[in-house]
Protein backbone atom coordinates (compact mmCIF):
# COMPACT_ATOMS: atom_id res chain seq x y z
CA UNK A 1 0.00 0.00 0.00
CA UNK A 2 2.66 2.34 0.94
CA UNK A 3 4.25 1.63 -2.91
CA UNK A 4 0.55 2.53 -4.47
CA UNK A 5 0.36 5.58 -1.87
CA UNK A 6 4.19 6.75 -2.86
CA UNK A 7 3.19 6.38 -7.12
CA UNK A 8 -0.34 7.93 -6.49
CA UNK A 9 1.75 11.26 -4.35
CA UNK A 10 4.39 11.58 -7.36
CA UNK A 11 1.65 11.53 -10.41
CA UNK A 12 -0.13 13.81 -8.42
CA UNK A 13 3.03 16.10 -8.12
CA UNK A 14 3.62 15.80 -11.95
CA UNK A 15 0.19 16.44 -12.49
CA UNK A 16 1.01 19.78 -10.41
CA UNK A 17 3.33 20.94 -12.33
CA UNK A 18 2.06 20.63 -15.28
CA UNK A 19 -0.40 23.07 -14.19
CA UNK A 20 2.22 25.49 -13.82
CA UNK A 21 3.30 25.30 -17.50
CA UNK A 22 -0.17 24.66 -18.50
CA UNK A 23 -0.43 27.69 -20.94
CA UNK A 24 2.99 27.14 -22.39
CA UNK A 25 2.23 23.59 -23.25
CA UNK A 26 -1.49 24.32 -24.36
CA UNK A 27 -2.84 21.27 -22.86
CA UNK A 28 -6.82 21.76 -22.47
CA UNK A 29 -6.65 22.52 -18.67
CA UNK A 30 -9.93 20.07 -18.09
CA UNK A 31 -7.52 16.92 -19.43
CA UNK A 32 -5.01 17.87 -17.15
CA UNK A 33 -7.17 18.97 -13.82
CA UNK A 34 -9.67 15.39 -13.97
CA UNK A 35 -6.53 13.34 -13.35
CA UNK A 36 -5.14 15.44 -10.64
CA UNK A 37 -8.74 15.76 -8.88
CA UNK A 38 -8.57 11.72 -9.11
CA UNK A 39 -5.49 11.24 -8.61
CA UNK A 40 -5.86 13.15 -5.27
CA UNK A 41 -9.02 11.61 -4.45
CA UNK A 42 -7.51 8.26 -4.77
CA UNK A 43 -4.90 8.79 -2.44
CA UNK A 44 -7.55 10.09 0.16
CA UNK A 45 -9.42 7.01 -0.11
CA UNK A 46 -6.56 4.72 0.31
CA UNK A 47 -5.17 6.76 3.26
CA UNK A 48 -8.26 5.89 4.83
CA UNK A 49 -8.17 2.52 4.02
CA UNK A 50 -4.56 2.23 5.29
CA UNK A 51 -5.49 3.76 8.71
CA UNK A 52 -7.91 1.82 9.20
CA UNK A 53 -6.24 -1.20 8.31
CA UNK A 54 -2.85 -0.33 8.87
CA UNK A 55 -2.06 2.23 10.62
CA UNK A 56 1.26 1.74 11.00
CA UNK A 57 1.99 2.24 7.25
CA UNK A 58 0.43 5.58 7.21
CA UNK A 59 3.10 6.57 9.66
CA UNK A 60 5.68 4.48 7.67
CA UNK A 61 4.65 6.84 4.90
CA UNK A 62 4.56 10.31 6.27
CA UNK A 63 8.32 9.22 7.86
CA UNK A 64 9.49 8.40 4.64
CA UNK A 65 8.21 11.04 3.14
CA UNK A 66 9.42 13.40 5.64
CA UNK A 67 13.12 11.69 5.59
CA UNK A 68 13.09 12.07 1.33
CA UNK A 69 12.42 15.78 2.02
CA UNK A 70 15.28 16.04 4.86
CA UNK A 71 17.87 14.16 2.77
CA UNK A 72 17.40 16.13 -0.66
CA UNK A 73 17.15 19.46 1.75
CA UNK A 74 20.53 18.13 3.38
CA UNK A 75 22.00 17.29 -0.23
CA UNK A 76 21.49 20.65 -1.53
CA UNK A 77 22.89 22.64 1.42
CA UNK A 78 25.81 20.21 1.60
CA UNK A 79 26.41 20.96 -2.44
CA UNK A 80 24.88 24.11 -2.87
CA UNK A 81 22.96 23.04 -5.84
CA UNK A 82 19.71 24.88 -6.52
CA UNK A 83 16.39 24.21 -8.83
CA UNK A 84 16.81 26.07 -11.92
CA UNK A 85 13.45 27.00 -13.97
CA UNK A 86 13.68 27.04 -17.80
CA UNK A 87 11.51 29.01 -19.93
CA UNK A 88 9.45 27.10 -22.24
CA UNK A 89 10.08 28.00 -26.05
CA UNK A 90 6.84 30.07 -27.40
Amino acid sequence: MIGSAAFLLVYAGVNAGHLRVLKDTGANAMIVWMPQLTCLSMFAILSVYTWQHQPAANAALVLIAAASFAAEWTYRRWTGRTIRTKTLPR
